[in-house]
């Protein structure tokens, strides 16, 4: 169970790490035209990083 726990943290820490690379090649002008900030962006990476429900 433990090391289900473990692979599971790091298959999320993998998820966060895709979706911030993606977040850090948009630039400041793009995200004040969307109006939101980059720290946003990553909080809401890191959610959509939780464990889905086929995995």
């Amino acid at each position: 169970m433990l090391l289900g726990i473990l692979f599971g943290a790091i298959r999320r820490y993998f998820r966060y790490q895709e979706l911030a690379n993606c977040i850090g090649q948009v630039d400041d002008r793009m995200l004040f035209d969307i109006g939101c900030s980059r720290s946003e962006l990553y909080a809401e990476a890191w959610v959509r990083a939780e464990p889905r429900a086929d995995d």
